[in-house]
């Protein structure tokens, strides 16, 4: 067809997320960026709060982790190094290395997937442009408007990983993902 056009998505591609009744998905609020569905007509808002970017899935085991043993150890302000002994020091600094490790080769990852084709089977995080938070769901609540389904919210260290999956039986894992652009 000369008017429709595919190209493949890829790992840092901005895209907004639409419903199926033709709302997008938003966020406002400065400290707390709550989101909701909106009117595109609604002149009001700006629609940059809209836009989100796709990230290849990030690892946060020894971010977690590290959160757990500085709660089990229990620091307390910046001078933990005096509440600690020498092997609760050894431990948790052990962490706190890793964890740096992690950042770094979650950032290195990030850099080294920019560019390539998100395929079917991916397993991707979104990031809010405007809050540089990532896009999130919640198992275990349910949104405060709309009580049939789970609450969707932003969070700052970590997003929730989204599975890529095909919709059409003409698609398979390991296909590029496609956003098709229609020609008037």
């Amino acid at each position: 067809d000369k008017d429709k056009e595919s190209t493949p998505i890829t790992f840092g591609d901005i895209v907004s997320l639409s419903s199926v009744d033709g709302g997008f998905l938003f966020c406002e609020g400065f400290t707390e960026k709550q989101t909701y569905i909106c009117d595109p007509e609604d002149l009001s808002m700006d629609f940059t709060d809209s836009l989100y970017c796709i990230c290849p899935r990030q690892n946060y085991d020894y971010q977690e982790r590290l959160k757990d043993v500085i709660i089990d150890l229990g620091i307390h302000g910046e001078n933990y190094e005096t509440q600690l002994d020498e092997q609760q020091l050894q431990y948790l600094n052990h962490f706190k290395l890793e964890s740096t490790r992690e950042i770094q080769e979650n950032l290195n990852n990030r850099k080294k997937m920019n560019g390539k084709p998100v395929k079917y089977g991916y397993q991707i995080q979104l990031l809010n442009l405007n809050s540089q938070k990532f896009l999130n769901v919640s198992l275990e609540s349910r949104s405060s408007i709309e009580q049939d389904y789970n609450k969707i919210y932003l969070k700052s260290k970590s997003g929730c990983p989204f599975s890529v999956i095909p919709t059409y039986k003409t698609q398979s894992h390991g296909d590029h993902v496609c956003a098709y652009i229609i020609y008037n």
